[in-house]
């Protein structure tokens, strides 16, 4: 579903791609909205277990001036309709994000301190909180910046700029708790560093976050449920949290080509990997969390090192590969030529300031850039049992992992893997 400013309409995009797949656009489009003072600053698909039994799409928009509402949209039929309404008191929604349970609840950041917890449902006009808590006081500087459910009973919330930039707090039906489980900070003493050893991360004594993402819990290291999240930092970096370990930090993920870019969005992918999204060129980031040879995170990578022993002498042979040696590259979304400089040198330059899939073991993704929405498709062209969901319109070309799949895109990857780019998309190895 792509969003964007205007009146409610009948626009839609239909077309197939190269895998004989329907691809249907509808755009929500509303009346009276003032670009620059209605700005959609957040959007929540909610669950099929989470709506009401029909074929409609529930949707919780919030606003930059202080609109919060549940939308049902029936895209077929081209009709859309408030059902709910979330009571702000017309203060500025700067995020918001709806918990995994069966009887979801929503939590809003409102103005630049506050965090709003409301019940979600689907037959009230107006929804009270239930309860607020202010993060941030108004003679205190800073604000929050980012919110995420880590689970259905713990809110991630994202401030700064802060010493301790990351809370974890414990929700239920009756609100949010005033007294934060913990809170991080930003010392990186004695951590595992991945990627650009150079980064002044660890020496920050402020810093803020701007985003935010829950690790699942059925990774080697996952444990319960809430338990690791990563999240997005100024300084460019991204931090692993672990709410059973006692240091703030127990991985740092860093960018060689791009280090001092600040994380604006993040996403887990299945078990093992995530993608940062930076505040310029349009860069997606991909990120391994194993160890090369399979080798995932412990608590035993917070051991110090024995005396260097590898060539390099950086470290001793135990921590060299998964410090190291690491498979992590980028993609950048607006690569030179024909069908991409339409979308103009604004995208090319824009942020990444979204990153959705439909679910983590899905084989596609979207990046949120200025003016355009990219679909990316994860191929295995080496694959002898492909995803079903590619199996028309395989071509190779060449040798080696990468190749061309029949149709608009380009196809690059490390040992088999490969990216497909829709709509304006490329790669390029980082």
């Amino acid at each position: 579903m792509a969003w964007q400013e205007a009146s409610i309409g009948r626009e839609r995009l239909e077309k197939y791609d190269q895998h004989h797949h329907k691809i249907d656009w509808a755009v929500y489009k509303e009346n009276y909205s003032q670009e620059g003072r209605d700005d959609i600053t957040s959007v929540n698909l909610l669950r099929t277990s989470q709506r009401q039994e029909d074929s409609s799409e529930y949707v919780v928009v919030g606003r930059a001036s202080g609109g919060l509402q549940c939308l049902r949209l029936l895209p077929e039929e081209h009709e859309s309709e408030v059902v709910a309404g979330y009571v702000t008191d017309n203060r500025p929604v700067r995020g918001a994000t709806v918990s995994p349970s069966m009887e979801p609840l929503l939590a809003a950041c409102l103005t630049d301190g506050t965090v709003a917890i409301y019940p979600v449902t689907h037959n009230k006009a107006e929804i009270e909180p239930l309860g607020e808590l202010e993060i941030i006081p108004p003679d205190k500087p800073g604000r929050t910046w980012s919110t995420r459910f880590l689970s259905k009973d713990r809110l991630a919330v994202g401030i700064g700029p802060s010493p301790t930039p990351l809370h974890i707090y414990q929700i239920n039906q009756a609100g949010i708790h005033a007294t934060p489980l913990r809170r991080f900070g930003t010392s990186d003493a004695g951590i595992t560093v991945y990627g650009d050893t150079s980064a002044p991360g660890s020496t920050t004594p402020s810093s803020s976050i701007y985003s935010l993402t829950a690790l699942p819990h059925s990774s080697p290291a996952g444990g319960s449920p809430g338990d690791l999240l990563l999240s997005g930092w100024y300084d460019g970096c991204i931090r692993q949290h672990d709410t059973r370990a006692p240091n703030p930090t127990t991985a740092l993920y860093t960018d060689s080509i791009d280090g001092a870019s600040p994380i604006y969005s993040l996403l887990a992918l299945g078990r093992e990997r995530f993608i940062a999204g930076g505040a310029r060129h349009s860069i997606l980031k991909i990120f391994d969390l194993r160890m090369p040879g399979g080798k995932a995170y412990y608590a035993a990578d917070l051991e110090a090192c024995s005396p260097p022993t590898h060539s390099n002498a950086l470290c001793c042979d135990y921590h060299y590969q998964g410090r190291y040696d690491r498979r992590d590259w980028n993609i950048f979304l607006h690569p030179p030529g024909p069908g991409f400089d339409k979308l103009g040198r604004r995208s090319a330059e824009s942020p990444v300031y979204s990153l959705s899939a439909p679910a983590a073991s899905a084989p596609w993704f979207y990046a949120g850039v200025e003016g355009a929405v990219v679909q990316f498709e994860m191929v295995g062209m080496m694959d002898r049992f492909p995803d079903p969901v590619f199996g028309f319109g395989r071509a190779k070309s060449g040798s080696g992992g990468g190749g061309l799949e029949r149709g608009v895109g380009v196809e690059g990857g490390e040992r088999g893997g490969g990216w497909r780019a829709e709509r304006g998309g490329g790669l390029e190895g980082g």
